[in-house]
């Protein structure tokens, strides 16, 4: 079992990502805040950075440098 604080988790969303009007269920962008509401509020070390495109390489790409930046910000050298 982990400590809380021992985990980070970056979430990566954008406006085009899935959606389904008729189901909030398989709402991407829906289900990813309430994620991060929950991660927050349960005090977990996170980030979540909401683009313009979608869920995917081309977004997820341009901004790991900065993702394993973040996630390794601590770690000894």
């Amino acid at each position: 079992m982990c400590r809380r604080g021992t985990i980070r988790v970056f979430i990566q969303d954008g406006v085009h990502d899935n959606s389904d009007p008729r189901d909030p269920r398989r709402d991407w962008r829906l289900r990813n805040r309430a994620m991060v509401a929950a991660l927050k509020q349960k005090g977990y070390d996170m980030a979540f950075v909401f683009g313009e495109g979608d869920h995917s390489d081309d977004h997820g790409g341009a901004i790991l440098r900065d993702i394993l930046r973040w996630i390794w910000r601590d770690y000894p050298k």
